[in-house]
């Protein structure tokens, strides 16, 4: 062959051979990124079945949570169903309320306007009631009381009037209470609830008459008592056995005093008053007394631990022989000078010091001054029927008017820081004295009683005693059978 057409041929086929190659070379490249593509896919495809798998679960999760709701929705709407009858029902009950109301409200207003005139009707009786009161008052046949607590007391009292163990209770409240209870426990002196079970009815009633005589006969059980509240021994108040009785009667009542009546709250008339004998009203926050005027029969009054300043109304009642007024806020007495009848009088714990009203008093058997600011007891000379005198706690320095009373069963004058009772040998009746409290040395003049005698006491707690008066004196008086407190 040419050499000359030889070597063009060569190199044709040299790069047809190197076009191929470099189209092999690309179609190759080509091939490989077709299968990585194809490999990418297959991944997604596989990735895509996993998702379209997770959807289906969904899917169906979903169908039956679609099915579940549709089935509460049922539920729910044959509830709004039932729902609705009963709110039907419920209308038309109301329905039929609102006509009842309608009937109530019609007749309510039938009834408010017979109410109205009711009212009217009442008002005008009122009205003509407080005429005719006005009218009776005046006339002097209706009573009123200012002070409510008052009138309470004075209603029970026209109740108690004829109640048994009225008698008792004022006795209990005046003498007993202060040292004893019925059922509260011990104070000074033992609970009495039941005491009637548990003593014989004869003994309680000689003790309560005269404790001391029951010490000096050595009776066990009054010495027993005695032992047992640190020898302090009950007073002898000069009760008589009926009136011991009548303690014991409303003793046995089980009730510390009689209780609060249900009394009429009506009117109360002069003859309702006049009938009342005995009038008790311890502690009841009485301040006022006006009306009691007109209670001109009334022989005893309990009226201690009030709040009372002005007696001014008791001046008339003239029948009076028992009164007390223990424990007020009394200054001015001068109401008493019209009450001769008087035997007993209760003015301790109050704010007197003018006691010359007494002198008009010659009646007086107790008296009872303690605790006030009285200084000059000289009024009291002319009353020798006193047995019994309390001027303890107030502002006496001479005492030489008690010489002369000389009737005196028991006499107490503590607290007065008096030092000479040389007066005391005369006083040869006395039972019971209380000289607490003083300033007294030398008890000689006890010695030089010769009233004093066994089953006595005297108390000398509380005094710069000698040692003649201790080891000589109380010892000769004790020997004597005079109970001695020192």
């Amino acid at each position: 062959m040419n050499k000359r057409i030889t070597i063009p041929i060569i190199g044709l086929l040299t790069i047809g051979v190197i076009v191929a190659g470099v189209f092999y070379t690309q179609e190759t490249g080509k091939v490989k990124d077709a299968q990585d593509e194809i490999a990418a896919l297959e991944g997604n495809v596989s990735t895509l079945q996993t998702e379209l798998t997770a959807s289906e679960v969904e899917v169906s999760t979903l169908e039956a949570d679609l099915a579940a709701t549709e089935a509460e929705v049922s539920t729910l709407e044959a509830n709004l169903t039932a729902s609705g009858a009963e709110v039907s029902t419920l209308q038309a009950d109301l329905a039929v309320s609102k006509a009842r109301v309608s009937t109530l409200e019609a007749k309510l207003a039938v009834a408010e306007a017979k109410v109205s005139a009711l009212e009217a009707q009442v008002s005008t009786l009122k009205a003509e009631v407080s005429t005719l009161e006005t009218v009776l008052v005046e006339a002097g046949l209706l009573v009123t009381f200012p002070d409510a607590n008052l009138e309470d007391a004075i209603r029970e009292a026209v109740y108690t009037t004829t109640t048994p163990g009225a008698q008792g209770e004022a006795i209990f409240e005046e003498i007993c209470a202060m040292c004893h209870t019925i059922g509260g426990g011990i104070l000074v002196g033992p609970d009495l609830r039941e005491v009637t079970s548990r003593r014989d009815r004869d003994w309680l009633i000689s003790f309560i008459i005269s404790p001391e005589q029951l010490i000096a006969q050595e009776d066990p059980l009054a010495i027993q008592l005695l032992e047992e509240f640190d020898d302090v021994l009950m007073p002898t108040f000069g009760l008589s056995e009926q009136e011991a009785e009548a303690a014991l009667v409303f003793i046995e009542m089980d009730i510390p005093e009689l209780p609060s009546v249900d009394t009429p709250e009506g009117p109360i008339y002069t003859h309702d008053l006049e009938a009342l004998t005995i009038l008790g009203a311890r502690e009841r926050g009485i301040l006022d007394l006006t009306s009691m005027e007109y209670c001109l029969n009334l022989q005893e009054i309990y009226l201690r631990d009030n709040d009372i300043n002005d007696i001014s109304t008791l001046d008339g009642l003239t029948s009076l022989h028992y009164l007390s007024l223990t424990r007020n806020n009394i200054s001015d007495i001068s109401a008493l000078a019209g009450l001769a009848n008087l035997e007993t009088l209760g003015l301790g714990g109050n704010n007197v010091s003018d006691i010359s009203v007494l002198e008009g008093l010659p009646n007086l058997n107790e008296l009872w001054l303690w605790g006030n600011s009285i200084s000059d007891i000289s009024p009291l000379a002319g009353l020798t029927t006193l047995v019994g005198l309390d001027i303890g706690q107030n502002n006496i320095s001479d005492i030489s008017v008690v010489a002369g009373l000389t009737n005196l069963q028991w006499l107490f004058i503590y607290d007065l820081n008096i030092s000479d009772i040389s007066l005391l040998a005369g006083l040869t009746n006395l039972e019971r004295l209380d000289l607490e409290g003083n300033n007294i040395s030398d008890i000689s003049p006890l010695v030089a009683n010769s009233g004093l005698s066994a089953g006595d006491t005297v108390n000398l707690i509380g005094n710069p005693l000698s040692d003649t008066s201790v080891d000589v004196y109380i010892p000769q008086l004790e020997e004597r059978g005079v109970i001695i407190v020192y």
